[in-house]
């Protein structure tokens, strides 16, 4: 169905190019897209979604008494009692007033995609640009965010949302990014990950020195991504659960195709930084998308660990049509031919597990 997604998307982009506010015109058609399918998705598409809504359902049997008593221990000590004591309040307030699960995922879908349209909008140069970002995104992350991993992706949209004060570089803007953040950990944790740009946009001054340590790094979280997953389970649970074994005994392979390709677009970002004139308007891009690359090997441990390099995708996204565009112009077309061509297999062979809610699909197999 991804596919299927994917030449909807492209068939609109053809429409959409050489018009007049055509850009725009496609930022928006993208982003309703995205909202609207990812809110008449069926609620048996993964056990995680189906989860959710048996909770949403079912938390009137949780007081709000209980919510806040326990609100700050469940943060601190994840695991005691519950965990991301935010959405606790949130699944409260949501199911005081409806369970349906179609309006749960439309707020998801508009709590990721209304910031992601912004960022579109003030880093996106071109049609094409948006066209491989959004491309991108549902390749390798909207199975994931938000259309399984509820709690993450109302953290995500608060990190969106804190990209976004953050790049105003004022004081305010500063400040509420530090905030929304904080509001993001209160649904999970990792998001505090994303605290991370700002310390390697004030290292990293010139993107050649940036370049060359994320492509070491990369090479080094290839051997050593189990020990990152041993130290992020130790900070949070949900993550320890990525270091058990068993998934990758049960399926018998790894998602190499995934490192490879995202390699081969981190390739071509590395063969044209040296042509950026605007770096500072920029950075972020370069910045974000070096941790996004950085983080990748810790697929290994699971393909669920791609919540995590997910923080940063959306600059991946946008870096590596960025890189073509000033790219010279007689490579172009043979780069734009490969991206393209990668993203389209990759969702060609890969496995949606996406279905309208109006279909008939049996109920996950762990709650029969």
């Amino acid at each position: 169905m991804y596919f299927i997604f994917a030449l909807i998307i492209y068939f609109a982009y053809k429409q959409y190019s050489g018009k007049n506010n055509g850009h725009y015109g496609f930022i928006k058609f993208v982003s309703i897209f995205f909202i609207a399918t990812s809110a008449l998705r069926h609620m048996f598409c993964s056990v995680d979604t189906w989860g959710y809504i048996r909770n949403l359902q079912n938390s009137f049997n949780k007081s709000w008494t209980e919510i806040f008593d326990y609100f700050w221990i469940n943060y601190f000590q994840p695991g005691i009692y519950g965990k991301d004591p935010g959405y606790y309040v949130f699944e409260k307030a949501l199911g005081s007033i409806t369970s349906e699960p179609q309006i749960f995922f439309l707020i998801l879908a508009l709590l990721v995609f209304l910031p992601i349209y912004h960022i579109w909008r003030n880093y996106s140069a071109s049609t094409f640009q948006t066209l491989v970002s959004a491309l991108f995104y549902l390749t390798f992350f909207y199975a994931y965010v938000p259309n399984s991993a509820a709690r993450q992706a109302i953290a995500i949209g608060f990190v969106l949302m804190a990209y976004l004060a953050y790049e105003r570089k004022t004081k305010k803007g500063y400040i509420l990014s530090a905030l929304l953040v904080f509001v993001a950990s209160l649904f999970h944790q990792s998001a505090l990950i994303v605290l991370s740009i700002p310390i390697a946009c004030f290292v990293f001054k010139k993107p050649k020195l940036l370049i060359y340590g994320s492509i070491v790094a990369f090479v080094t979280m290839l051997f050593v991504y189990q020990m990152v997953g041993e130290f992020l389970g130790a900070y949070n649970e949900v993550y320890d659960r990525y270091n058990e074994v068993g998934y990758y005994a049960s399926v018998g392979r790894k998602p190499y195709l995934s490192i490879i390709f995202y390699a081969l677009f981190f390739f071509i970002v590395l063969l044209n930084y040296r042509y950026e004139t605007e770096y500072e308007r920029y950075k972020i891009l370069y910045v974000g998308g070096a941790l996004s690359f950085v983080l990748m090997p810790i697929l290994w441990l699971d393909p669920s660990a791609v919540r995590l390099v997910s923080y940063f995708g959306i600059w991946f996204s946008l870096l590596v049509p960025h890189s073509i565009d000033i790219a010279p112009a007689k490579h172009r077309k043979t780069y734009v031919m490969i991206v393209l061509a990668a993203l389209f297999l990759r969702l060609l062979i890969s496995q949606s597990n996406y279905a309208f809610f109006w279909q008939d699909i049996p109920m996950p197999s762990v709650y029969l």
